[in-house]
């Protein structure tokens, strides 16, 4: 039996927690641009599965192209029905290489009663994904990129990545975005491969291994490769947003030893917020998720992050993270704080507010608004808000809350 036949038994762990995060955002992401459709008068919306599978488990589970299908036939039939005059088409394009995944691909399609536009694709993702970029009805519209790669490094490259949300050249007008299940664990056993490193170099878009080493430092393989391929999206001036995950299967012993990470890059600063909130979303449901999967007598998940900060991050934390990024005493666009904060730190953009209104109300940071003048009322949680106000942490303040910081840590 094929490790791809075994594969589609039914879901392991790492796979389900990966369609939870999905099946989150694309709850979010349909919604919201079928709202901004309404505006701007943009009726087709793409969402490409880059590694479609067979879209559904043998036990009968969804997999990612029936999961994408149920989201946005919910979000396309209410609007449509609320807005008759003004049409909003979805359109999911699944490419899968397999050709038995690809007749299962067709099968379900035909079967399927829906009005969300469906086109299966029969081949290899880099070939088939740039005729897809090609087309006239792709270049004026959103799209959305799952790329799961079934054999990791070998079926993507780095250059790839930016031509998927720099298409047309350059374009910044419409939003694009790319999730990418990020198979960390393998390439860091890889890597110093003579045969696997030029596919896993050319997947993070370096020149050299010592490249990668050298700029994570004294951390770890794992941290230095993951780092540096955010700062390689980064550089060409986009937003990214990372989760690590690591799952435990009580079928496979050795299953806890593999980790990965999903990656989210997009020029779309709301994007960005959603794309964390559906991660922050998916570890406060992680005790459904062990009880839907072995009657919640077993621990099942175990989300390992580099930084532990998901259900906890203090005021402290907060105010070093500032201070460390952006120094004391000097004005702070809120805008920046976010932007930051959401890329770096593993908690929903509503913690970070709730701090700041802590710090503000404890009069360790002043709130300035656009015209200069403190603000005395606490600013609230609307995006458009966040270019209008600046953030000054207090010298003296922060001097104190360090010394009380460190008499309760002697207590």
């Amino acid at each position: 039996m094929s490790n791809e036949h075994e594969h589609w038994l039914e879901k392991s762990n790492h796979t389900r927690l990966k369609h939870h995060i999905l099946q989150f955002y694309l709850e979010n992401w349909s919604r919201i641009l079928a709202d901004a459709s309404f505006h701007n008068n943009q009726e087709d919306i793409y969402y490409i599965d880059g590694f479609a599978g067979r879209g559904e488990f043998l036990d009968g589970d969804l997999g990612s192209p029936l999961i994408a299908l149920e989201e946005m036939e919910k979000v396309q039939r209410s609007f449509n029905e609320q807005y008759p005059l003004k049409p909003l088409r979805f359109h999911i394009i699944n490419i899968e290489h397999n050709e038995g995944n690809f007749i299962k691909l067709e099968e379900l399609r035909k079967k399927n009663s829906t009005t969300v536009s469906i086109q299966n694709l029969h081949g290899n993702f880099l070939v088939e994904s740039k005729n897809v970029l090609l087309r006239e009805a792709l270049k004026n519209c959103a799209c959305f990129w799952f790329v799961d790669p079934f054999y990791g490094a070998r079926d993507f490259s780095f250059d790839h990545v930016i031509d998927l949300l720099f298409y047309p050249k350059g374009s910044r007008r419409f939003r694009k975005e790319v999730l990418i299940n990020f198979m960390t664990y393998n390439i860091v056993r890889f890597i110093r491969y003579d045969k696997e490193q030029p596919f896993i170099l050319r997947f993070l878009g370096a020149d050299s291994y010592n490249e990668v080493v050298e700029y994570g430092g004294s951390v770890k393989l794992e941290e230095a490769i993951i780092l540096f391929y955010k700062s390689k999206l980064r550089e060409r001036g986009l937003f990214v947003v990372s989760q690590r995950v690591q799952c435990k299967d009580p079928k496979s012993p050795h299953a806890d030893l593999i980790y990965f990470h999903m990656v989210h890059c997009s020029h779309n600063e709301r994007a960005l917020l959603e794309m964390r909130e559906s991660f922050v979303k998916a570890q406060q449901h992680k005790n459904i998720f062990e009880k839907e999967l072995n009657g919640g007598q077993i621990d099942l998940f175990d989300l390992e992050l580099i930084d532990q900060t998901y259900l906890e991050y203090s005021k402290q934390q907060l105010v070093d993270f500032i201070n460390n990024n952006f120094g004391l005493g000097k004005p702070i666009l809120l805008h920046r704080i976010f932007v930051m904060t959401l890329q770096e730190i593993q908690v929903s953009h509503v913690v970070i507010c709730e701090l700041l209104h802590e710090l503000w109300k404890e009069k360790i940071i002043k709130v300035i608004n656009q015209d200069g003048t403190n603000r005395r009322k606490p600013f609230n949680k609307k995006i458009k808000e966040w270019k209008s106000i600046e953030i000054v942490l207090i010298k003296d303040k922060v001097t104190q809350l360090e010394t009380i910081e460190e008499q309760l840590t002697l207590f």
